[in-house]
């Protein structure tokens, strides 16, 4: 009774751990691309400061 568990619980464990895996690629891209984002804005913000000293 014991034994017939045991492929199951590997399999949810291999399972989960790949998902955790490519649950962590997405959030790493997801990061990147906020922090390219922020980024962008800040640079968008100093460009229109910039303008605006130089009327």
């Amino acid at each position: 009774m014991h034994g017939k568990h045991m492929p199951r619980r590997g399999f949810t464990y291999l399972a989960l751990l790949l998902w955790l895996a490519i649950a962590g690629v997405a959030l790493a891209g997801l990061g990147q691309m906020w922090s390219q984002d922020a980024r962008r804005g800040r640079e968008t913000e100093l460009v229109f400061r910039g303008r605006e000293y130089a009327r």
